[in-house]
């Protein structure tokens, strides 16, 4: 059997305190290494090249020696691009120089990766060439197409959440560059997964796992809180930056395919009652141009969340959040908020049962209406059960007339 030979780039930024790398760098870039030149069950014939940033300063030291020396000695081929002072900590600044020696020395695929993670699935570079593979052939897309799209690698620090995706090289012929100038060392691999879920051409990857031990998503239910290497730099990206990039890649595709419509389901918690979010989370977009995502935020800090928080480990569409403090609902929502980068949100409350059509009929409500209205209200029924006192009184009060707004307003106010 013949198979297709690909250069597969991984740009790692390394930070080297001292002269020397510490134990865990040493141990986690050894297993990087060894699941570099690994062969598992994947048919796809590759090599594989490092694209090592460090800070100018350690050129000449022993930690970079013993960095050199851990790829040489699996035949790893590297590449060493040094940056000034000022820049230390600028992650996105060393990805994006990397990125670009990448694309100059022909690499068909490059991921962003880091110097503290841990990387768990051996042949995960076989693996993820053929998730593009299989992302071509899903999206029907033409041959000069094949490599649109982002696979984002299972990060267990951070269930639900895009760390470390990998591009083609195509990425560059239709953004013109990895990302924009504005990202600092925060929000780069969102952004990028965000961009491609646009047309349905994010992903993450079947089983290639890792754990990104120092930096990555810092939760606020974390138990053991790691101090940053460097000053994070968030950016707003959610809005003008990814409609700009949306929009330049649209243009560069130079086809008349249609966008998907992206929505983001956000519940906020109090009761964390597993029937009824296990419900929530079953529901399914049938449509061929919609994309559904669950984001669960929990606010009761104290509350049982294990099955929860498995929940999200098994299923790469569902992110759990969970508030430091009781903020109630609004607050809540807000936080879902933030973490969500889709179009449209729906919001739902954590005792609902929806229709299981529910998510495709807000989508094909945006299909036909979107042009023309910002967003949309369903109905909601309380149901009235006479034989009940509490019900009865509340719908006897009047104070449940807006459940039904939806159904005797055209506009709502």
């Amino acid at each position: 059997m013949v198979h297709t030979k690909y250069t597969f780039g991984c740009l790692l930024p390394v930070k080297i305190d001292g002269e020397e790398l510490d134990d865990n760098q040493q141990k986690r870039l050894a297993l990087l290494a060894d699941s570099i030149c690994a062969t598992g069950a994947s048919k796809v014939a590759y090599k594989s090249h490092v694209y090592i940033g460090v800070d100018e300063d350690k050129l000449y030291s022993q930690g970079l020696a013993s960095i050199e020396a851990i790829f040489r000695d699996r035949n790893v081929q590297t590449t060493v691009k040094t940056f000034p002072k000022e820049e230390a900590g600028n992650i996105c600044t060393y990805w994006t120089v990397l990125a670009d020696a990448a694309i100059q020395e022909g690499c068909d695929f490059f991921g962003l990766l880091g110097d503290d993670v841990e990387m768990h699935t051996k042949d995960w570079i076989g693996e993820v060439i053929e998730d593009f593979t299989a992302l071509h052939k899903d999206l029907s897309l033409p041959p000069h197409l094949f490599g649109f799209g982002c696979i984002a690698l299972n990060d267990l620090q951070a269930p639900g959440f895009p760390t470390f995706p990998i591009l083609h090289r195509l990425h560059y012929k239709l953004n013109g560059a990895i990302f924009d100038e504005d990202f600092v060392n925060q929000d780069a691999d969102p952004f990028l997964f965000a961009l491609y879920r646009r047309w349905g051409a994010s992903r993450f990857a079947r089983s290639a796992t890792l754990t990104n031990h120092i930096g990555g998503v810092q939760l606020a239910e974390d138990t053991q809180y790691i101090v940053p290497r460097y000053n994070r730099k968030h950016v707003d990206w959610s809005n003008a930056l990814l409609s700009a990039a949306v929009e330049r890649v649209s243009r560069a595709m130079n086809l008349p395919a249609a966008k998907f419509v992206t929505v983001d389901v956000v519940v906020p918690t109090y009761r964390v009652v597993r029937s009824f979010i296990e419900g929530i989370c079953a529901l399914k977009c049938s449509l061929a141009k919609g994309s559904v995502q669950f984001i669960i935020i929990v606010d009761d800090p104290a509350a049982e969340v294990g099955w929860l928080k498995q929940l999200a480990v098994d299923r790469s569409d569902v992110r759990v959040r969970i508030n430091p403090t009781n903020c109630g609902a609004s607050h809540t929502r807000n936080v879902g908020m933030d973490e969500s980068s889709a179009e449209f949100i729906l919001f739902l409350d954590d005792d609902l049962v929806p229709n299981a059509d529910i998510v495709d009929q807000y989508i094909a409500a945006v299909l036909q209406h979107g042009d023309k209205y910002d967003g949309f209200v369903g109905y909601s029924d309380l149901p009235a059960k006479p034989e009940q006192i509490v019900p009865t009184a509340v719908h006897f009060s009047g104070v449940s007339f807006f459940w039904r707004a939806a159904q005797k307003m055209k506009l709502m106010p």
